[in-house]
């Protein structure tokens, strides 16, 4: 689960890339942990939820893409990424 003792793990990542979406900071995330059941990959540095419909759903944390690496969670895990900034 996504806990407060991460905050110091994961902000950073958002704060890298800069990407003006809310989804991309761990407040927001924090405040949506419980509804949308979000979890730390940390091996595939992404943030895994479940969306209302019950489909998983990814949001990477580093950019460039490891676009290998996301082929490969989303073919064994199905689901999708979201959200991509412009």
């Amino acid at each position: 689960p996504l806990t407060l003792d991460l905050f110091a793990e994961i902000q950073p990542f958002f704060e890298r890339n800069g990407a003006p979406l809310a989804e991309y900071n761990f407040p927001n995330l924090y405040l949506f942990r419980e509804k949308h059941t979000y979890r730390f990959l940390r091996g595939e540095k992404v943030i895994k939820g479940i969306a209302h419909d019950g489909a998983p759903y990814f949001i990477p944390l580093v950019y460039p893409f490891d676009v290998e690496g996301l082929k490969r969670l989303l073919q064994s895990e199905g689901g999708m990424l979201f959200p991509i900034a412009d």
